[in-house]
C-alpha cells in the first residue's frame, strides 16, 4: 500500500535545505502499464525499476530538498511529465532518493552518465523529462531490465553522480 512520503528540510544536514542541484529519483513500477505522459503521448512502462534525473536550481519553493519534496506529494497538479507517472497511487512509488548539490545544471550530465555506465542496464525513455535539454543524453528517466534489487540500482545511480564529480547523499 503506497504511504504518502515527505523530507522534512531541517533533515538535510548542514542547513543545505535552500540549495539548488541535480537528484534522481529511483521509482518502483508494481504493475505494468500504458499511461499517458502530456504532450509526449502514451508510453508502456514495464513492471521494475526506473531512474528519473532532474534538477533544481532555484531558491525557496524551487530548491533542491522542495522539488524533491513535490515530487513525493500525490497532492500536485501534473506539470512535468514526471508527475504522470508518479501520480499512479498504488501501482508506482518512489523507493529511493539520490541528491547531490550543485551552483550548475548538472542533469544531463548525470543522465549521459547513467546511460554510459549501465548500457545494458539503464535504457533511456526518449524524450521524458528531457523537452527543455540541449544535451545528447536522449531522455531523463531510465528503465533497469533486470534489475530486481533496490541496492544494485541506487548504487549505478550514486555511481553515474560521482562519475560527473558530485558527492551524492542519498535522501530517502
Amino acid at each position: 500500500m503506497h504511504k504518502e512520503r515527505r523530507i522534512d528540510d531541517g533533515s538535510l544536514k548542514n542547513g543545505n535545505q535552500g540549495q539548488r542541484g541535480v537528484y534522481t529519483l529511483i521509482i518502483e513500477v508494481h504493475v505494468q502499464q500504458k499511461i499517458k505522459i502530456g504532450a509526449l503521448g502514451s508510453r508502456e512502462f514495464k513492471e521494475g525499476y526506473y531512474a528519473y534525473v532532474g534538477s533544481a536550481m532555484g531558491k525557496g519553493s524551487s530548491s533542491l530538498m522542495r522539488r524533491i519534496g513535490r515530487h513525493l506529494s500525490r497532492e500536485k497538479k501534473a506539470f512535468w511529465h514526471i508527475d504522470y507517472l508518479l501520480k499512479l497511487g498504488n501501482r508506482v512509488d518512489v523507493a529511493a532518493v539520490v541528491g547531490s548539490f550543485a551552483g550548475e545544471r548538472k542533469e544531463c550530465s548525470v543522465a549521459i552518465a547513467l546511460k554510459e555506465q549501465a548500457p545494458q542496464k539503464a535504457l533511456p525513455m526518449r524524450g521524458f523529462g528531457s523537452s527543455d535539454c540541449l544535451g545528447a543524453c536522449g531522455g531523463h528517466l531510465f528503465f533497469f531490465p533486470g534489475i530486481k534489487h533496490l541496492e544494485e540500482a541506487l548504487e549505478i545511480v550514486l555511481d553515474s553522480h560521482r562519475k560527473v564529480g558530485l558527492n551524492p547523499i542519498r535522501i530517502l
